[in-house]
Formats: C-alpha cells, structure tokens, sequence
C-alpha cells in the first residue's frame, strides 16, 4: 500500500498550484500516488493544465488591454523625457509591458479573493516586479532590447499607479458569474462605501492626468 509523498513535499507543490483549487488538485495527486517518478510525472501533466484552466477563468482580456496600452503609454512618456531614441524602436518598451502583463495575470491565478481591495494594488505592484525581473534577465544577457534603467524605474512607478487605477475603475469579477450568465458580470455599485468612492473619483483625475502628460509628451516629439 502506497502512503503516499512525503508532506514537505506535498507542502512545496502546493505552493504552485492556485488556492481556488489547491485542496482538489493535491488531494488527486495524493490519491494517485505509486512512486516519486509517477508523482512528477503526474505534477508536470497537472499543474500546467490547472494554471491554464484558471488563467482561462480569470483573466479579463478588456482590462488586460486596457492595462497594457496605459503602461505602454506610460512607457512612451518616460522614453520621450529621458531618451527619445527609445521611441524609434518601439517593440523594446513593449516587451517591458509584457512581463508586466504577466504579473497581472499570475496575481490573478493566485489570489485568493480577486474582489478584495488589497488585490487591486497587488497586481500592478507584482507587474512592477516582473517588469525589474525581466530588465535583470536582458542584463545578464548583455541584449540590445535593455532600457536604460532610469527610464524603467520611472516607467515602472508611472505605469504602476496608472495600471492600479484602471484596475479600481475595471475591478474583477468573480469567476461564478462568468460561468452562470454574462450579464450577471454587472458590478453592483449601490453597495459601494463612501471611501471606495473617493478612491475612484481620485483614480479619475489621475488616469485624467497622466494620460493628458502622456499625449502630450508623446506628440511633441512626433
């Protein structure tokens, strides 16, 4: 009889696989243990699809759009600022956004109340981190596609406060909804608190703002 892997091990694995279903997958996998070579083989075969089921119920691809082309901007303004050579190569800022894209999408993944205000914040402050992770990468790897690191580190802190913004205005919605009816996607705002109206009225004049820097810098060095 098979007791299974060892708990530190199940403890580590469980890390990867999202918290939504992390007590079904590992119960599987604990169930379907035979021998260690059986159980990795199992876990590069699960965990893979488990993710990618959840990025398929998660991810919002309007607001990721939304997201992407105000952190693209955000780019483009920093770039004209400090090195306009930038903007003749334009696909190196939009790698950049890329890997922030990502961050979003794995908070997403992996948290566990996508509603909750705290999630709002921590999905851009973890593309922020993607974003330096992958400015590293292209470091070690001496590529010409490296920015300079002034004009990532402002980008960056631009792009972060502009991508928490929209995600205040465009705040997910929980995966249930999406799977009974599409018009049950509607978020109810009669609930909504005097402070989560202040806070969107704020991120409305900031989104204002920095898109008005944005096209402004933008144009003047067309």
């Amino acid at each position: 009889m098979h007791s299974g892997p060892p708990k530190i091990v199940e403890s580590l694995i469980a890390l990867l696989i999202p918290p939504a279903c992390r007590e079904e997958v590992t119960g599987d996998l604990h169930e379907r243990y035979r021998s260690p070579l059986q159980y990795i083989a199992d876990l590069l075969c699960t965990v893979p699809l488990v993710i990618l089921s959840r990025i398929r119920r998660t991810a919002d691809l309007h607001v990721l759009l939304i997201q992407a082309a105000g952190e693209y901007l955000c780019f483009l303004c920093i770039a004209s600022l400090l090195d306009a050579s930038i903007l003749n190569r334009p696909m190196r800022p939009a790698l950049y956004v890329a890997a922030a894209i990502v961050g979003l999408i794995l908070n997403d993944v992996y948290a566990r109340d996508r509603s909750a205000a705290r999630n709002l914040f921590r999905g851009p402050v973890l593309g922020a981190a993607m974003v330096m992770a992958f400015h590293i990468v292209l470091r070690l790897l001496d590529s010409e596609l490296i920015l300079p690191l002034l004009v990532v580190l402002e980008a960056v802190g631009l792009a972060t406060m502009m991508s928490a913004t929209i995600r205040m205005w465009f705040p997910p919605f929980k995966d249930k909804w999406r799977l009974i009816n599409a018009t049950a996607a509607i978020p109810d705002k009669t609930g909504q608190s005097p402070l989560t109206r202040i806070f969107r009225a704020i991120g409305l004049v900031l989104v204002v703002l920095l898109v008005g820097t944005i096209m402004y810098q933008v144009t003047r060095h067309v």
